[in-house]
């Protein structure tokens, strides 16, 4: 009987050994349970998850939508507002002058500074020969350089003839230095013509917005006729400066000498 109850005793002892190493098998290969939704624990790309998709991650909630995109590289973003253009006379849409901030310098050695300064658009009547008509520049500021005064870029320059409006390319519009002595040049029918002043006064600074015309051959630097001789003024012209508000003032029909003029009368 002993004998028998040792063989027992070692059979139920590896049956036990059995049971252990199967469980641990079990558990080696055994695939853990991963939920299908991972749910916030889980870190994701915010652009896919749910809880985000109303959320532009490269934008700020708060940058402004109504900036044009367009605007020239050198004019703060929030300089100028989007206003619609107005009708105006010759058949042109006036734009609404804005006022920008410009880095202003008169001396080198000072500290940088800025200037408020408005955008300058002339609309102007045209004579030259026999063909009569006007033309309307746009011009902003962008910088002030101590006694060169503010420096312009031209936004645009049109012509109208019997109230068709087309469009010329390399025109300029230049304030004149310090003394504001300014011009417009521009391309027209093969020559240039500058619009320019025949009266200068006190101080060598015109008095009043341009007068006259020059014309020069297609070079633009060979000079065909002065119409802005003091003396003769050849080719009047009248122009007048765009208000703050889009309007334009009536052309003036009658012309003086500035105060100071040598070409005055005694």
């Amino acid at each position: 009987m002993r004998g028998w109850a040792w063989i027992l005793m070692i059979a139920v002892v590896a049956a036990t050994a059995c049971d252990s190493s199967s469980g641990a098998n079990d558990a080696d290969v055994v695939t853990p349970d991963v939920p299908s939704d991972p749910g916030t624990d889980t870190a994701t790309d915010p652009g896919t998850d749910p809880g985000r998709e109303d959320v532009d991650t490269d934008v700020p909630a708060d940058v402004p939508t109504d900036v044009p995109a367009d605007l020239p590289v050198d004019v703060p973003a929030d300089a100028l507002t989007d206003v619609p253009p107005v009708p105006g006379p010759c058949g042109f849409m006036i734009r609404v002058p804005q006022t920008l901030t410009i880095p202003f310098s008169m001396n080198p050695a000072d500290p940088p500074s800025t200037q408020e300064m408005p955008q300058t658009d002339h609309v102007c009547t045209f004579k030259g020969g026999v063909k009569e008509g006007c033309f309307y520049i746009q011009a902003t500021p962008v910088s002030w350089l101590d006694y060169k005064g503010p420096q312009y870029r031209t936004d645009g320059f049109w012509t109208s003839f019997d109230d068709v409006v087309a469009p010329v390319a390399d025109a300029t519009y230049d304030w004149g230095t310090n003394h504001h002595n300014d011009s417009v040049t521009f391309p027209l029918d093969g020559k240039f013509y500058k619009a320019y002043h025949s009266s200068i006064g006190f101080g060598n600074r015109a008095c009043q917005p341009m007068d006259c015309l020059q014309v020069y051959a297609a070079d633009g630097t060979t000079l065909v006729e002065d119409g802005c001789d003091g003396l003769t003024r050849t080719l009047p012209i009248a122009c007048v400066i765009v208000n703050a508000d889009g309007t334009v003032p009536d052309f003036p029909t009658t012309f003086e000498r500035c105060p100071g003029d040598p070409n005055l009368p005694p």
